[in-house]
């Protein structure tokens, strides 16, 4: 699970900004993640926006101090390892967030979840450990949480993103085309709406052109929203679940692939619900296709010393 809620600034482990806690249960294999975050409210923001930036937060703070991943933070530079925290929190399971307190300038919530063990293990499977002591364990110190895309909330929901460097590298060979088809709805009904956003992602990986003309591309790509449902839990606060699939087909072999993305997410009664679950859409489409990306085959690249492998 990963709320994307704007660019994150500089984050203090602090009590009670902060809070975070795990369990682990041998049954199923899997930790038990608590952590809980203060949110200061902006005068542009609304009260969601904070509640999912609190989220986030709370998040990526209770897995940057689960005692298991220490060992690979001590093998890993900080912004290496942070970037293996944001991928876990997309693996997240049972995920629950409560409003703990909120006023005018303020929101605080606590997050519950499932990480199963076999997740951390993917994630930081190519980290090479080296032997450690009790004395080479870094002390705590503050930490800075690495930029991410932003969404706003509003009438055009839109990404703010730093501006990449631009690279001189050439590409050896045809680009190749990848075909997005409109995204379909749970009710038979399509929409092109998410083209640009997915364009955006796709256009990211060298070497490739995305279109919306089906005229032999070398891939295919559809997206559905399978469910979007509003759960009304009590007068100040509703609950909305999202479930997406993306499907990737190599129109060369006819293999295909499916990433399926599932969320849950609070906000509170007087909120747009349709602005809200359009810009979970979006977040959860660009998670899916994160996981799906490496499948595409991309020509070699040439940077001046010699053909390499396309960059994701």
């Amino acid at each position: 699970m990963r709320l994307l809620t704007g660019i994150l600034g500089t984050l203090f482990l602090t009590i009670p900004s902060v809070y975070a806690q795990e369990n682990y249960d041998v049954s199923n294999g899997s930790f038990t993640i608590v952590g809980k975050y203060c949110e200061k409210i902006a005068e542009d923001s609304s009260k969601s926006a904070a509640r999912m930036k609190a989220a986030d937060k709370a998040a990526f703070v209770a897995l940057r101090n689960l005692d298991e991943l220490k060992k690979y933070q001590d093998n890993m530079d900080k912004s290496q390892f942070e970037n293996k925290i944001l991928r876990l929190i997309d693996e997240l399971d049972d995920l629950s967030i409560t409003t703990l307190k909120q006023t005018a300038e303020e929101l605080c919530v606590e997050v519950n979840a499932l990480l199963s063990e076999s997740a951390i293990n993917q994630t930081f499977a190519n980290v090479v450990l080296a032997s450690t002591t009790e004395d080479n364990k870094p002390d705590d110190f503050e930490m800075e949480l690495p930029p991410k895309p932003n969404i706003t909330i509003n009438e055009d929901i839109a990404y703010a993103e730093k501006p990449a460097k631009e690279k001189k590298i050439k590409i050896s060979g045809r680009s190749k085309q990848i075909f997005v088809d409109r995204t379909e709805f749970f009710d038979g009904t399509s929409t092109g709406k998410f083209f640009d956003y997915l364009k955006k992602d796709l256009s990211k990986i060298q070497g490739i052109e995305v279109t919306d003309k089906q005229d032999n591309p070398d891939y295919i790509l559809k997206t559905k929203v399978l469910k979007a449902k509003v759960d009304k839990l009590n007068a100040a606060t509703h609950r909305l679940q999202v479930v997406v699939a993306l499907t990737l087909t190599d129109t060369k072999t006819g293999e295909s692939i499916t990433e399926h993305q599932n969320r849950f997410i609070l906000f509170a009664a007087e909120d747009d619900a349709q602005k809200i679950a359009s810009a979970l859409v979006v977040k959860l489409f660009s998670s899916g296709m994160g996981k799906i990306s490496s499948h595409i085959e991309v020509p070699m690249l040439d940077n001046g010393n010699g053909l390499i492998a396309a960059p994701f």
